[in-house]
């Protein structure tokens, strides 16, 4: 995230060349005059400083925060064995970015030392199809359109369903769910379902209203997500992308869409850089800008109170921290192949987003972990990350659950 700059002073990645020209310092000219053989006259009068200052770039990064998320995860990877992983912490009613942890990294100081997959920044680089996560986004769609009740319920096939010649399967063979339950159980077959009451450009225009087709505007360097066009979508289409299949976003761009459910509908535009500094004074300050609305705050009431459930009941129930309220969704997705169709067998990334205090969100959190070994399921590699930097971050923030209070950073 912050980069390093070369031997020049230049800054060659991250914020350090994103901001470069904020921090770099100027030369500054100084007239003299000379005798003959170009000496100054009256050097002591002279002011050898040659060159100002630059200015003070201040980061929203609570570092607390950043290094609970660090540790937490370089665990979790190494305990999966996994190829890396990502880690964003967010504060939903403001935008604010609390904390940006990779795995694998590296020493800023030795930067020349690491490979480029040591220096991206896969929070904000990295793709990947966000899987049964998406469910929020299809969920939030069908509530926002008076489509679906949450107790209406639906066959799930026994695990196995046909929809235009492909098969949708679920991990265990599920009969009649409830739309709630769908979610519980994260149920790929009762989504596909409940989702076909939506038309695919319905379902297309609530996808770009929670901006998962384009960048976030954070602030630092980060990738657009493939979706393909409406124009572009085959009859396969709306038996996939409803449980986030052939669709591709990053972890800040889901972690941001997912917010709109933390905030009563609104999408808070992330933001990196709290100020830009020159000595005492500010010559940049960044204030709390609503991003997007997709949905109402009713629906977004009702998505608190499902995906709540969802973490007590269903998948997510290794996210539950003690004492607090949380709601989110597990993802477990493959991986798509190098040539761009099809997937690659035995690769997986295992996610989790959520959020708490669900009565009055305070933080808002997405785990992703790329290639886990020995198991890959987002409910048992992603949501015990979520639940230990929960956990340490409430009690940093001490905020106790049901109480209304801002935290002091």
């Amino acid at each position: 995230m912050i980069g390093f700059v070369g031997l020049d002073n230049i800054g060659l990645e991250g914020i350090e060349r994103e901001y470069d020209r904020y921090m770099h310092g100027s030369l500054k000219i100084v007239t003299t005059q000379k005798d003959r053989k170009g000496r100054n006259l009256n050097p002591m009068d002279l002011d050898y400083n040659y060159t100002t200052r630059g200015n003070d770039v201040v980061l929203t990064i609570d570092e607390v925060l950043q290094n609970i998320a660090e540790k937490e995860l370089e665990t979790a990877c190494l305990k999966w064995e996994s190829n890396g992983g990502s880690v964003i912490i967010m504060e939903p009613k403001t935008g604010k970015i609390l904390a940006v942890a990779n795995y694998p990294t590296y020493d800023l100081n030795n930067a020349f030392s690491a490979g480029s997959d040591y220096m991206r920044n896969r929070a904000f680089i990295d793709l990947y199809e966000p899987g049964s996560a998406f469910k929020i986004i299809t969920a939030s769609a069908l509530i926002n359109e008076n489509l679906v009740n949450t107790n209406d319920s639906i066959y799930c096939e026994n695990g196995f369903y046909n929809i235009n010649g492909r098969i949708v399967h679920d991990s265990e063979g599920y009969g009649s769910l409830t739309f709630g339950e769908v979610l519980e159980k994260s149920s790929n077959i009762g989504m596909v379902k409940f989702a076909s009451r939506l038309s695919g450009e319905k379902f297309y225009e609530y996808i770009k209203a929670f901006g998962l087709n384009e960048k976030t505007g954070a602030g630092i360097p980060e990738t657009i997500g493939f979706i393909k066009s409406i124009a572009d979508w085959t009859g396969y289409s709306m038996g996939t992308i409803p449980y986030g299949h052939e669709i591709s976003v990053t972890a800040i761009q889901m972690l941001s869409a997912v917010n709109a459910i933390a905030n009563d509908g609104i999408i808070m535009k992330p933001y990196i850089i709290q100020s830009i500094m020159s000595g005492d004074s500010s010559i940049m300050e960044s204030k709390p800008t609503q991003f997007k609305n997709p949905i109402s705050k009713r629906t977004a009431s009702i998505m608190r109170d499902l995906l709540t459930m969802a973490v007590k009941n269903g998948t997510g129930r290794n996210a539950q921290v003690e004492g607090y309220s949380v709601a989110g969704k597990t993802g477990t997705s493959q991986k798509s192949a190098g040539y761009g169709k099809g997937y690659m067998p035995g690769k997986y990334v295992s996610s989790f987003v959520g959020l708490l205090p669900v009565e009055n969100p305070l933080i808002s959190m997405i785990v992703i972990i790329d290639e886990p070994k020995g198991s890959y399921y987002g409910g048992t590699v992603a949501c015990p990350v979520f639940k230990n930097i929960a956990e340490q971050s409430m009690q940093y923030l001490k905020i106790s659950q049901g109480v209304k209070l801002v935290a002091n950073y």
